[in-house]
C-alpha cells in the first residue's frame, strides 16, 4: 500500500466526511464485539452517512457472504474495498473526450440546472472560468430570472472573469435570454454557451416547464443541443438531492452531476449513492469557495482521500 498523494485536492475537502464516516467505522473494530454487532454498526454508519438503503444493503449482503467463508475477515478493509469497486464499476466522466467534442462543436451548449441554494450560479462561474483557462471562448446566458439577485450575481462574476454575460432585466422569460445567448454565440463564434437556468423547486410544474422551453429553444439553432445537461446538487442535502435529480431527469435528460459543498458535508456517502441509484456520473465537485475550487471528479483520487488508502498502488 502507498499513501495518498499529498497534493490530492480531496484530502482537505473531505476532512469532515472522513472524520464522520470511516473514522467511525474504524473505531468500532477496536471493540471486543462479534461480527453481528459489527455489521449492525456498519449499517448504522452507512445509513447516517447518506450512502442510502439500497447501497447499504448491497454492502451488508456482500459482507455476510464473505464472512461465511472467511470468519476472520477484516470487515473494515473489506468494506472499503467493496465500496471502491462499486464506484469503479460505474461509468467514468472523461473530460478529455468532452474537450474533443467541444472543439468540434461550435457553439457547444451546456445547460446547468438545480434548485435554489445549491450554489448553482457560483458553480456556473467556476465552470466558465475553467473553460476560459483552457483558452475556450465562453458566453453565459443569465436565464435564472426568478431568483432575486441571480442575474446581478452572474453579471458580477462575468465582469470579474472578463466573460460576456447575456441578460434581460426587462423580461422574466428565461427562454428569450437563452435565445439571445445562443444567437449571439453563433454570430460571434463562441466555443461554449453556458445557460444558468432558473432556480426552481423540482416539484413546480410551471418552472420545470420553463426548463423544457429553454432546452427546446437551443434545439431551434442546433437540433442535437443542449450538448451537455448538468445538474448541480448540494452534498449536504442527502435524500432531497436524490429526489431532485430524479425529478429534473423527467423534464430534461441529465448527463451528469456537479456536486457542491463537498468540503462542508459530513455525508460524502451521497457520491456513492448518486452512482448506485441514479446511474449518473459525477463530472465536477466543489471543493471550496474560491473560483478555482472546482475539480474534475476522479473516483480514484476521491476514494484515496476518502479512505486515506491508495488502491492503485497495492
Amino acid at each position: 500500500m502507498k499513501n495518498s498523494n499529498e497534493d490530492n485536492p480531496y484530502n482537505n475537502a473531505l476532512t469532515i466526511t472522513k472524520s464522520s464516516f470511516f473514522e467511525r467505522v474504524k473505531s468500532i473494530f477496536s471493540k471486543s464485539i462479534d461480527h453481528t454487532e459489527k455489521l449492525d454498526l456498519v449499517e448504522e454508519i452507512l445509513l447516517t452517512s447518506d450512502v442510502g438503503v439500497q447501497t447499504t444493503n448491497i454492502v451488508l449482503n456482500h459482507l455476510q457472504q464473505v464472512l461465511k467463508q472467511h470468519s476472520e475477515l477484516d470487515i473494515f478493509n473489506e468494506t472499503k474495498s467493496f465500496l471502491f469497486n462499486l464506484l469503479v464499476d460505474n461509468q467514468e466522466y472523461d473530460l478529455n473526450k468532452l474537450l474533443s467534442v467541444i472543439k468540434n462543436t461550435k457553439p457547444f451548449i451546456i445547460l446547468v440546472s438545480g434548485v435554489n441554494g445549491v450554489g448553482k450560479t457560483t458553480t456556473v462561474a467556476k465552470l466558465a472560468a475553467m473553460f476560459a483557462d483552457l483558452n475556450l471562448k465562453v458566453i453565459i446566458g443569465a436565464c435564472d430570472a426568478f431568483r432575486a439577485g441571480a442575474v446581478e450575481q452572474i453579471e458580477t462574476w462575468g465582469s470579474k472573469l472578463d466573460i460576456r454575460v447575456i441578460s434581460n432585466k426587462t423580461t422574466k422569460d428565461p427562454a428569450s435570454v437563452a435565445f439571445d445567448t445562443v444567437n449571439s454565440a453563433i454570430s460571434n463564434e463562441y466555443d461554449i454557451v453556458i445557460l444558468d437556468t432558473a432556480g426552481r423547486l423540482q416539484n413546480d410544474a410551471n418552472l420545470m416547464g420553463e426548463l423544457e422551453k429553454i432546452s427546446n429553444i437551443t434545439k431551434r439553432f442546433i437540433p442535437e443541443s443542449p450538448h451537455l445537461s448538468l445538474l448541480v446538487l448540494d452534498a449536504t442535502v442527502g435524500q432531497n438531492g436524490i429526489e431532485q435529480a430524479k425529478q429534473f431527469s423527467d423534464s430534461v435528460k441529465c448527463d451528469s452531476v456537479i456536486l457542491t459543498k463537498l468540503d462542508t458535508s459530513a455525508k460524502g456517502g451521497i457520491i456513492i449513492r448518486i452512482y448506485q441509484e441514479l446511474n449518473l456520473p459525477i463530472s465536477f465537485v466543489g471543493t471550496g469557495e474560491k473560483i478555482n475550487d472546482l475539480e474534475i471528479f476522479n473516483k480514484e483520487r476521491f476514494l484515496n482521500a476518502f479512505f486515506s488508502y491508495d488502491y492503485t498502488n497495492e
